[in-house]
């Protein structure tokens, strides 16, 4: 075999090797077991409009946190619900149909889950809860967190 044929191979085994190794570090935010009990057909308007009506459903939502309210019995994330794209990331914070409270027994410190920040979830829908957003009464779905992954935010450069 002449030199500049094995290069060639040599040049392609290696790219083929980092291609698949950037193809399996692209996996989706949630475990294969939650996205097969999520219950795609339940979307987050639906619950919405009804939040009794599917209590138990486990649901993938994902946006951006408005507030983390840390308290004796855990952390409530109260979330603008953005669509999910690609591999499960939120969409940008231009529409959202509404929000919801992602609850937890567990502390989640308020400097790693930050206003603004992005997340995708799996839980399972506990009912709805009335709380005062502005000069109104807004009810917020809640769901119980069973998986929850932080988005870190790309930097821009120039």
């Amino acid at each position: 075999m002449n030199r500049p044929r094995r290069f060639e191979l040599v040049l392609t085994a290696v790219l083929l090797a980092g291609l698949l190794g950037l193809v399996g570090c692209a996996t989706y935010p949630i475990s294969k077991q939650y996205l097969a009990s999520a219950n795609t057909n339940v979307t987050f308007t639906m619950v919405l409009a009804n939040p009794t009506a599917y209590v138990g459903s486990i649901v993938i939502w994902g946006g951006r946190i408005i507030e983390v309210d840390n308290n004796p019995t855990g952390t409530d994330l109260v979330v603008l619900e953005t669509p999910l794209v690609g591999m499960g990331e939120p969409t940008p914070a231009t529409f959202s149909p509404g929000r919801f409270i992602a609850r937890t027994s567990d502390f989640l410190d308020p400097q790693i889950y930050r206003t603004g920040q992005k997340i995708t979830l799996a839980g399972q829908v506990s009912g709805g809860e009335s709380r005062a957003l502005g000069n109104t009464q807004y009810t917020y779905p809640v769901v119980a967190i069973k998986e929850l992954r932080l988005w870190e935010e790309q930097k821009a450069y120039a």
